[in-house]
């Protein structure tokens, strides 16, 4: 073993210990998340373009809250507090998520074209991913920390 190996498996280990980062969900979209979406909006995210959802997501976060509902127009960027959660979640704060979708094919597609988007347009927030031999798999996203995201639909045994 070399010594470029050693010092590589010493910045991991010390990677894996070092305390989260204490952010907001917005802070830490406004920080790590970069939107490319032409003929919409291309640049970092920024909370003060849709003020509305900043309260919404420090509910995401909060020990004062059990759960949150956040109900608004088509295109009105509701998506965006969960794209920033993962985010957040993948940055500073390792937990499991699971987000629920209509159907197996809805869950699919928002997999494909919003969160497996939203990583390929964020390097250093798809640097948290653990490298996986099914990378096509569109199901369970598993992380660096040993977090877990999992897209899925309405059955009795994922909501059980």
């Amino acid at each position: 073993m070399n010594f470029a190996t050693l010092e590589q498996m010493a910045l991991d280990t010390a990677g894996m210990v070092r305390p989260p980062e204490r952010l907001m969900v917005h802070e830490a979209a406004a920080k790590y998340r970069f939107i490319n979406q032409p003929g919409q909006y291309v640049g970092q995210y920024d909370p003060a373009k849709v003020a509305y959802a900043v309260e919404p997501q420090e509910c995401l976060t909060s020990l004062d809250y059990t759960g949150m509902i956040f109900v608004g127009p088509a295109q009105s960027s509701k998506t965006d507090p969960f794209l920033n959660w993962v985010v957040h979640n993948a940055m500073c704060d390792p937990s499991d998520m699971m987000f629920i979708s209509p159907s197996a094919a809805a869950s699919r597609d928002f997999s494909f074209r919003r969160v497996k988007r939203m990583f390929r347009q964020n390097p250093i927030v798809a640097a948290r991913i653990l490298p996986d031999r099914n990378s096509q798999n569109t199901i369970d996203i598993h992380f660096l920390a040993g977090q877990m995201l999992t897209l899925s639909w309405p059955t009795v045994n994922e909501l059980s």
